[in-house]
């Protein structure tokens, strides 16, 4: 019966990977949904009609602290957005209540159906397969799409921040499923790990994003940290990559960038807005609420602060930004600090972009909770193979 149940989510599994898949395409303007928003609304609907019929109430229970918290922040800012929208006669600080909501429900199906299924690895393999073709198609892409005129790389995104964002996500998600869906230590897993984050790196160089250069970078040192076969590999592709004219070209754009980091008008944070929190701390403690900025004083104008932190702080005040990170802190606080490093660039990404609208964002945590679901059921097998053992041990001695 429970093996109908498992087999029964197929259509969920389809809806999530095609949604994966599509995530990078964006044919609308930003702000809006999307050609895979459409897969993601018929998820959530298709996991509330199961999860009505069928309750996971086992995978909640065992998750409840986490959701608990999530749900609070969701209720918070939802009051944050009403009262904004309500006190300045302006509906488009509910906005925000509805990226909270599909991005929440995301997360809340990947938990639910992945946690699931951690008896089942070939699931997890074909998520990550997917990942990895959906970065091989990006790749592909970016050597036949024209260039756009600002010289920066968009594939199919609207602004190559996006793109480098989502390099960030995919290479987070490929190595928060990689415990549960191969043999650890395996060649394979090696080989196909470095070209993951040879790929990415790749995008993050196109997209000239700074912060997506230095947030991919953490992850190549860590891996390049625990195994020195990424290092050689790495070698030897760059020397590879450097006879090729257009890949020089890349590289001098990519020197240039980042060596003027620091220097530029936005490189500071009065740049990226945090200048609105100094200036108006009477929002500290609850939060002024998204949208409407033309309410305050800012080096960026009426832009929205650029980074996820400032906004968490500035919008939703220090309640929102404690029920955040309290929340954050459940996904690893049980997990090997391999967890942590793989969602570590998001964070440090989000210190100079506002990212939480961004729902790859959001998988990347889910999973970053299935993952410390995993390594919490292993513990749990090998103490009862211990306590076996050493009751064997026991009665032989008796």
């Amino acid at each position: 019966m429970h093996r109908q149940n498992i087999q029964s989510g197929g259509g969920q599994l389809f809806l999530f990977c095609s949604y994966l898949l599509l995530s990078p395409f964006y044919v609308f303007k930003s702000g809006g949904p999307q050609i895979a928003d459409f897969f993601g609304v018929c998820l959530i609907g298709l996991f509330l009609w199961v999860s009505c019929v069928n309750p996971p109430m086992k995978i909640l229970k065992a998750n409840k602290t986490s959701l608990v918290l999530l749900y609070l922040f969701l209720l918070y800012t939802s009051m944050v957005a009403l009262t904004n929208g309500f006190a300045n006669g302006d509906e488009s600080p509910l906005l925000s209540i509805l990226f909270f909501c599909y991005n929440i429900f995301i997360f809340t199906f990947v938990i639910t159906y992945f946690s699931n299924r951690l008896d089942y690895p070939s699931i997890f393999s074909t998520v990550r397969k997917v990942t990895v073709v959906c970065l091989l198609v990006q790749v592909v892409a970016s050597f036949i799409l024209p260039p756009s005129l600002s010289g920066r790389g968009l594939v199919f995104f609207n602004n190559p921040n996006q793109l480098g964002y989502f390099s960030i996500c995919i290479l987070s998600i490929y190595y928060l499923l990689s415990p549960i869906s191969i043999r650890r230590g395996s060649v394979k897993e090696g080989v196909t790990g470095f070209f993951v984050i040879g790929g990415c790196l790749y995008l993050a160089f196109l997209s000239l994003s700074k912060a997506a250069i230095v947030s991919i970078v953490v992850i190549f040192l860590y891996r390049g940290w625990r195994s020195p076969f990424v290092w050689i590999l790495f070698i030897i592709l760059m020397s590879f990559g450097i006879s090729h004219l257009s890949e020089i070209e890349l590289a001098v754009k990519v020197f240039d960038r980042v060596s003027s980091i620091g220097t530029q008008s936005d490189d500071n944070l009065s740049g990226r807005g945090y200048d609105r929190i100094v200036n108006h701390p009477e929002y500290l403690l609850w939060g002024a609420g998204e949208g409407l900025t033309k309410r305050f004083v800012s080096q960026i104008g009426y832009y929205e602060i650029h980074s996820t932190w400032g906004t968490l702080l500035f919008s939703y005040g220090l309640t929102g930004l404690f029920l955040f990170c309290v929340f954050l802190y459940t996904l690893v606080r049980r997990a090997p600090i391999s967890v942590f490093v793989y969602l570590l660039p998001l964070f440090l990404y989000g210190l100079t972009h506002q990212g939480l609208r961004f729902t790859l964002f959001w998988v990347a945590l889910a999973f970053a909770l299935v993952c410390s679901n995993h390594f919490r059921r292993e513990r749990f097998k090998q103490f009862e193979v211990n306590s076996i053992i050493n009751d064997e041990n026991k009665a032989v001695k008796v």
